[in-house]
């Protein structure tokens, strides 16, 4: 039996399987048997879990998002204080 999968649903079982070969096997068994179909998507419906990556990535961003807001705050006061405004 073939199982239609592409590479990011590959990727997708391993990162939650967190190198248990047994957990693998069983994210793989349920995501074909829920969906007929191995993608990223799927798998995580299945896990019910979002990637750790993705996660981390929407961390950084607002983090990232806080202190480009306290730079502009800060750029401002200096560029006032330099322009005498």
């Amino acid at each position: 039996m073939k199982i239609p999968y592409v590479p990011e649903g590959l990727e997708a079982i391993i990162f939650t399987a967190d190198g248990d070969m047994r957990q693998a096997l069983n994210n793989l068994q349920a995501t074909y048997s829920g969906f007929r179909f191995v993608n990223q998507e799927n798998v995580f419906k299945v896990k019910a879990e979002k990637p750790l990556s993705y996660i981390i990535c929407i961390y950084i961003a607002f983090w990232n998002l806080y202190y480009i807001a306290d730079f502009l705050l800060a750029l401002r006061s200096v560029t006032s204080l330099i322009l005498c405004t």
